[in-house]
Protein backbone atom coordinates (compact mmCIF):
# COMPACT_ATOMS: atom_id res chain seq x y z
CA UNK A 1 0.00 0.00 0.00
CA UNK A 2 3.00 2.21 -0.27
CA UNK A 3 4.28 4.90 2.53
CA UNK A 4 7.70 4.72 4.53
CA UNK A 5 8.90 2.17 7.09
CA UNK A 6 10.87 3.64 10.37
CA UNK A 7 14.28 2.24 10.68
CA UNK A 8 14.49 3.69 14.43
CA UNK A 9 11.42 4.28 16.88
CA UNK A 10 9.52 7.77 16.03
CA UNK A 11 11.14 8.66 19.69
CA UNK A 12 14.51 8.61 18.65
CA UNK A 13 14.32 10.38 15.53
CA UNK A 14 14.54 14.12 16.26
CA UNK A 15 12.54 16.93 14.15
CA UNK A 16 16.41 18.57 13.58
CA UNK A 17 16.61 15.08 11.91
CA UNK A 18 13.99 15.43 9.69
CA UNK A 19 14.20 18.47 8.57
CA UNK A 20 17.84 18.61 7.71
CA UNK A 21 17.61 14.98 5.91
CA UNK A 22 14.98 17.00 3.54
CA UNK A 23 16.74 20.41 3.62
CA UNK A 24 20.75 19.83 4.42
CA UNK A 25 21.94 21.70 7.71
CA UNK A 26 21.08 24.18 9.62
CA UNK A 27 23.98 25.60 10.49
CA UNK A 28 25.44 28.94 11.44
CA UNK A 29 26.69 30.08 8.35
CA UNK A 30 24.66 33.12 7.82
CA UNK A 31 26.36 35.68 6.20
CA UNK A 32 26.90 38.92 7.31
CA UNK A 33 27.90 41.95 5.08
CA UNK A 34 30.72 43.46 6.57
CA UNK A 35 30.53 46.55 4.72
CA UNK A 36 26.88 47.06 6.11
CA UNK A 37 27.48 45.98 9.64
CA UNK A 38 30.44 48.15 9.94
CA UNK A 39 31.74 47.48 13.22
CA UNK A 40 29.59 45.78 14.87
CA UNK A 41 30.18 43.03 12.32
CA UNK A 42 31.26 40.52 14.06
CA UNK A 43 29.21 41.04 17.49
CA UNK A 44 25.92 40.42 14.69
CA UNK A 45 27.35 37.35 13.74
CA UNK A 46 28.17 35.91 17.15
CA UNK A 47 24.35 36.76 17.86
CA UNK A 48 23.33 34.90 14.50
CA UNK A 49 25.26 31.88 15.76
CA UNK A 50 23.79 31.76 18.88
CA UNK A 51 20.16 32.02 17.21
CA UNK A 52 21.24 29.21 14.94
CA UNK A 53 22.57 27.22 17.93
CA UNK A 54 19.46 27.45 19.82
CA UNK A 55 16.92 26.48 16.74
CA UNK A 56 18.94 23.47 16.65
CA UNK A 57 18.95 22.87 20.34
CA UNK A 58 14.90 23.17 20.24
CA UNK A 59 14.20 20.94 17.16
CA UNK A 60 16.65 18.06 18.70
CA UNK A 61 14.53 18.47 21.56
CA UNK A 62 11.15 17.33 20.04
CA UNK A 63 11.13 13.69 18.50
CA UNK A 64 8.39 12.21 15.91
CA UNK A 65 6.74 10.94 19.05
CA UNK A 66 6.13 13.79 20.21
CA UNK A 67 5.18 15.40 17.16
CA UNK A 68 2.67 12.06 17.00
CA UNK A 69 1.28 13.29 20.38
CA UNK A 70 3.27 10.83 22.49
CA UNK A 71 2.59 8.13 20.70
CA UNK A 72 5.94 5.80 20.00
CA UNK A 73 4.55 5.36 16.32
CA UNK A 74 6.76 3.35 14.71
Amino acid sequence: DGGYRLSRPAAEISLLEIIEAIEGPINAAIEVNPQAAGRYHARLAAVFARMVAGVRRELGSVSLADLLGGKASE
